[in-house]
């Protein structure tokens, strides 16, 4: 469970970026599983789509780090 209940600007483009994939897509998340278990082309798009916006969202987290490393001396 998250600590913080701080709502910021990461938070809210983090949550802009899912409904926006969401809403476009039509596919809830579990269900975009379930697609792909029944070989549905749409639910295979959406979850390889998904987990690529997931590998940039971390290639992304570790330039961050890494930026913030170099910063700190």
């Amino acid at each position: 469970m998250p600590i913080s209940r701080v709502i910021d600007k990461r938070l809210v483009l983090d949550s802009l970026a899912f409904g926006i994939g969401w809403s476009i897509s039509g596919i809830c998340p579990d269900p975009g599983l379930v697609l792909v278990g029944a070989g549905n082309l749409h639910g295979m798009a959406f979850v390889a789509t998904t987990l690529l916006g997931m590998g940039i969202f971390e290639l992304l987290e570790r330039y961050r780090a890494h930026y913030a490393r170099q910063q700190d001396g």
